[in-house]
């Protein structure tokens, strides 16, 4: 989807303790590693549907693209040795699955 096609009212910054997670190849991986700096967008739903939140994407050349497959995740650290836990998220299968090197499973998800 790109941006052209819609009216962006306000933008916000990803909430910390979260990340974006992009879809390649129909495997999703951290955005931080893309390259590109998302954020989260307002659209105008221009009176035919409510306004809606979208991430929005930023390249490094400063175009910008309404993410419709991107997703935003929660991080999570282990409760066991403090680390951040690695994710893995893979197309059409919910929730997100947490791993740690120490492989204690956390109890909060």
């Amino acid at each position: 989807m790109r941006s052209e096609f819609y009216k962006i009212k306000s933008i916000a910054n990803i909430p910390k303790r979260y990340t974006v997670f992009c879809l390649v190849e129909d495997e999703y991986s951290d955005a931080a590693d893309s390259g590109w700096v998302y954020m989260l967008a307002l659209i105008d739903g221009e009176g035919e549907r409510d306004d809606y939140i979208a991430l929005y994407g930023i390249d490094q050349f400063g175009g910008g693209d309404v993410e419709a497959a991107d997703r935003l995740v929660k991080l999570k650290y282990c409760s066991k040795c403090g680390k951040q836990m690695g994710m893995k998220y893979k197309v059409g299968i919910d929730p997100v699955e947490y791993f740690c090197e120490c492989k204690d499973i956390p109890r909060d998800y």
